[in-house]
């Protein structure tokens, strides 16, 4: 594995056939008594023995800083042998519901006793498997050589083995691993660089209610085949609008709770027009993330926030806008977001929206960011147990966070559900006390407003307050309306 990552299994070899070479000839001359000869080939023994350690040492390290590259490179190479090869993945189905609801110590606890059971069943295996760890909570595996019998025997005893082990940590959560095993009966169409994607292609399959799933025949792999083809149309689709800068904005209004008819301010929304369709972001952010081009996307955004800028001040004069943990490290977006509300966008204010998990990682930026530039703060998706109380504290004590937009899964269940009441009051009066605004996002039927009226929320989102629409729909909406008031829509 680790030689064809750098091509050097032949030096390899033949360094080490020259060792066992000087190691017979040394034997020869001592058993023989020709202790000076046998001497200056010691010496050589000596030299190729470092030269071999050295060599594993570097290897090794090159493999171990970069193990799934490693992995798939290997896996790309054994397509072209003449062997039953089977790819897998063990994907914790559970890790986004553990990241939002217990701390990340808890999911790393729980990724670490997966990957010490798949360790436990390799060790025993190693002859037909071989693994690594994917992204989050997945784990790539490829099996050589084994029967689909044998297969069936590892996965169980890795379910065994895991069953015991949870059994003696009873303190971490409730999780599942889902599995899902393709037959390769030919090699690959792509390059070794985008193996991966057949690992995308298998935690794809096991969407749903599918524990496990077992693709034998030959047909599956054209139906990969056809999935991936897909998959790169839609990335190369992607790719080439961001380039172009070919993205539009569409706006969603936040309104007073007590007066849904009142706009308190709109939420920016980045939409890609693909025949004659906008897709939103949902459809498309976690891939741009993937494919690291979210920064890209920022700049874009704000881009078309600067071009709509009259319309924008006519409309509203507050405005939500999401920024991505990576492109807050951007200097050159931080300068261009500061001069735009010092500029242009003077008159309507520009609150940054930041997800639970991104306000934890980037707290000393964030409060750089407002002492600095006087930047303003959201908290999104909040209410889902990610963010640290005393986080949330010493972010409104600064001044930082002014706004906790409560996450629209609380939204969806609190109507039957006590314990999601319970959550939505006790937000609302922590929010209450640090003085902080309560916005309630996926507020979709009458009924949900109308039992939200008493939560003491400040503002609600959804589709029942307004869908997102573009900015001439929403210009046109005003002068029809004749509301110069741009805070009334």
């Amino acid at each position: 594995m680790i030689c064809h990552e750098l091509n050097i299994c032949d030096y390899l070899k033949s360094t080490h056939a020259k060792l066992h070479e000087l190691a017979i000839t040394f034997a020869y001359l001592f058993i023989r008594h020709h202790y000076k000869s046998a001497y200056i080939v010691f010496q050589q023994i000596k030299e190729f023995n470092e030269k071999l350690l050295n060599l594993i040492s570097i290897l090794y390290f090159n493999a171990q800083i970069n193990r799934p590259q490693t992995f798939k490179n290997y896996l790309y190479s054994q397509t072209f042998e003449q062997k039953e090869l089977y790819i897998a993945i063990f994907d914790i189905h559970s890790m986004k519901e553990i990241n939002k609801f217990y701390a990340p110590k808890i999911a790393d606890k729980v990724i670490e006793l997966v990957e010490e059971t798949l360790k436990s069943v390799y060790l025993e295996n190693q002859g037909c498997m071989v693994y690594t760890r994917g992204t989050g909570g997945d784990f790539y595996i490829l099996f050589e050589n084994c029967s689909l019998e044998t297969i069936r025997g590892i996965e169980e005893h890795f379910d065994e083995i895991l069953k015991e082990r949870r059994a003696v940590s009873p303190m971490l959560p409730e999780f599942l691993v889902k599995k899902a095993f393709l037959r390769l009966h030919e090699p690959p169409i792509f390059e070794k660089d985008e193996i991966a994607v057949m690992f995308s292609y298998l935690k794809e399959s096991l969407r749903g209610e599918k524990k496990r799933r077992y693709m034998t025949d030959t047909g599956e792999q054209e139906k990969m085949r056809e999935w991936i083809s897909n998959h790169y149309a839609y990335m190369h689709m992607l790719k080439k609008a961001l380039d172009e800068g070919e993205i539009e904005i569409f706006l969603q209004p936040v309104s007073y709770m007590e007066r849904i008819d009142k706009i308190y301010a709109f939420e920016v929304l980045v939409r890609i027009e693909e025949k004659g369709r906008y897709i939103p972001a949902g459809a498309f952010i976690d891939l741009i993330i993937r494919m690291k081009m979210i920064s890209q996307l920022d700049h874009l955004v704000l881009q078309r926030i600067l071009h709509y800028r009259k319309e924008i001040h006519h409309i509203t004069g507050k405005l939500f806008i999401n920024v991505s943990a990576s492109t807050l490290q951007d200097e050159g977006y931080i300068d261009k977001l500061i001069d735009a509300i010092r500029g242009p966008m003077f008159g309507t204010e520009i609150i940054v929206e930041l997800t639970e998990q991104e306000l934890l990682e980037n707290l000393g930026r964030i409060i750089q960011l407002h002492r600095d530039y006087g930047l303003i703060f959201a908290i999104d998706d909040f209410g889902t147990g990610y963010s640290s109380l005393q986080t949330v504290i010493k972010l409104a004590e600064e001044g930082a966070v002014r706004y906790l937009k409560l996450d629209g899964s609380l939204t969806k269940s609190f109507e039957n559900s006590e314990s999601t009441q319970r959550i939505i009051r006790i937000v609302s009066k922590m929010s209450r006390s640090l003085g902080l605004e309560t916005i309630v996002e996926f507020v979709e039927t009458e009924n949900q407003h109308y039992e939200l009226l008493s939560y003491d929320i400040d503002y609600a989102q959804g589709y029942y307050i307004g869908r997102p629409g573009n900015i001439a729909d929403l210009t046109r909406g005003f002068e029809e309306r004749g509301l110069p008031n741009r805070d009334m829509l």
